[in-house]
Parts: C-alpha cells; structure tokens; sequence
C-alpha cells in the first residue's frame, strides 16, 4: 500500500497547475471580447448587404445585450449546480457557433436572433471563471488572478478593431465571423483538459 505524497508536494503541483487554469482563463476572457467587438467593425458592411437602418443595427446590438443581462444569473446558478468545467465548455461551444453563424444571417430578424442567442449563451462566462478563479487561488492572489484576466479582456477589446479591419482589407465579412468562431473552438480542445483539472481539485 502506497503512502500519500507529502503535502508539500501536493501543494507544488497545485500551485503549478493554477497557473495553467488562469492562462486558460486569460484565454477565455480575451475570445469573449473577441467575438462581441467584432460585429461593431463591421457593422457597416453588414448594414449595406442586408439593408438594415442605423435603428435596426441599434437592435441588433441591444440583443446580445438584452440576452446576455437575462442570461447572467441562471447560467451563474448552473455553474453552482453543475461544475464550472461543463458550463465554460457549454459556453464556449455555444458562443463559438453563433458568431459563426452571424456569418449565415440572411435579413434583420435572422440576424436579430443569431446576436440573441449569442448573447444567452456568452453569459455566465465570467462569473463562472470567478468561482474557478476562487478554488484555485489563496484568497491572498485572487486579486491579482482577476485582474490579470481583467486585462485578457480588455486588452483582446483594444486589439479586436485593427484586427478586423485588417481581416476585412483581405476578406468578406461573413469570412471574419468564420474565423473569430472557430478560435473558441479552438480554446475549446485544450480547455475540457485544462478544465478537467477543476473536477480533480473539487473532488480532493
């Protein structure tokens, strides 16, 4: 019968890992902004193929915000429930699929009820990678552990605009959708194994 590890060495491997989950998170937060400030850029292109007035555009934009708002708490109590793991790669999947899928809006009300359910499903990200943050982390570095994924976000917000109108200098703009969509995808393949190791720490 094997003896534990010692706790010290419990405790490195914990403390190494952390960092792991903050830098999935960073990740997380950077995509979040990713996808929402995309649709602002191109907003223009999107208003002449689809013959939408500035008063239509407004709407669109108010329902990913509208969604989201509504959403917030119930997928916040789901991640309570459930386990931060599943949700965030619910989350992700979801957000990923309809920024996609803006790429497929045909008129105003396709296109009003692609950024709705967006909006539904990007909601409760961030409260869930709080708690994921709180398990991971001493109360003594959650601080810093939050505003270092603060910074992901807003710093993936700065960048988005010069990254879309480069993109859109080189491609169509259902094109861009495509591939913002496919990064949280792509988040998506190392984060249920980085978020896998959330379920261990729960359980020890």
């Amino acid at each position: 019968m094997h003896s534990p590890a010692p706790r010290s060495i419990a405790n490195a491997s914990v403390s190494h890992v952390r960092y792991k989950v903050l830098a999935f998170g960073v990740f997380l937060a950077a995509i979040t902004y990713l996808d929402r400030v995309c649709i602002s850029i191109t907003a223009p292109e999107m208003m002449r193929e689809l013959s939408l007035s500035p008063l239509q555009m407004s709407f669109v934009f108010s329902a990913f915000t509208l969604a989201y708002g509504l959403f917030e708490i119930p997928t916040g109590w789901w991640g309570d429930r459930v386990g931060t793991r599943r949700v965030l790669t619910r989350i992700v999947s979801w957000w990923s699929f309809f920024t996609m899928a803006t790429a497929t809006a045909f008129n105003y009300t396709s296109l009003l009820l692609v950024r709705f359910l967006f909006g539904m499903g990007e909601a409760g990200a961030w409260p869930n990678a709080a708690k994921t943050f709180s398990r991971w982390f001493p109360s003594s570095e959650r601080g810093t552990a939050q505003g270092i994924f603060f910074m992901g976000a807003h710093l993936a917000g700065g960048l988005t605009p010069l990254l879309v109108t480069a993109l859109l200098e080189r491609f169509y703009w259902r094109l861009v959708f495509l591939i913002f969509g496919a990064v949280g995808f792509i988040w998506r393949q190392p984060g249920i194994a980085g978020f896998a190791m959330i379920r261990q720490r729960t359980l020890q």
